[in-house]
């Protein structure tokens, strides 16, 4: 719901069902899009159950694999933190690097990912994808993207 709110207070233009089914691989939800400065245009995702995903269509894959790094770094605590997935992929448009990290504490499980690429391809979907989605089953990488 949080997601929503931002998404309506900033004006988002709401993708329509088509569009949206792209990012939503089969699953409830909804989806944002806006444009940036640098070409671009990301998409802002609500899944259901409660997770959330932001697609960046040109953006820096090395500063967003930074912040993720800062992101997991200074605010999770060590001990609630487990690397489940690093590993380097080939898809559309190019080669792509995944990086997936499990919080558990405090009665929330949640799996963080970034999806980055430098590649300039047009069949790039997107230069940088963050996600984040609560664990509900086991293998801990349920939620991680296939190659």
């Amino acid at each position: 719901d949080q997601v929503v709110t931002w998404a309506v207070l900033h004006q988002l233009d709401e993708l329509e069902s088509e569009q949206a089914a792209y990012f939503l691989h089969g699953r409830h939800g909804r989806a944002w899009s806006a444009p940036t400065e640098n070409d671009g245009r990301f998409a802002l995702v609500a899944r259901d159950p409660a997770a959330c995903s932001v697609w960046a269509y040109r953006a820096n894959a090395t500063e967003a694999e930074l912040w993720f790094d800062q992101l997991i770094t200074y605010s999770i605590k060590r001990e609630e933190l487990t690397e489940v997935a690093k590993r380097n992929f080939d898809g559309a448009g190019g080669q792509y690097r995944l990086r997936a990290v499990q919080v558990r504490g405090e009665g929330a499980a949640l799996l963080f990912t970034v999806t980055v690429t430098d590649s300039d391809s047009e069949d790039v979907p997107a230069q940088v994808i963050f996600s984040v989605s609560p664990i509900v089953d086991e293998p801990t990488t349920q939620n991680v993207p296939a190659k």
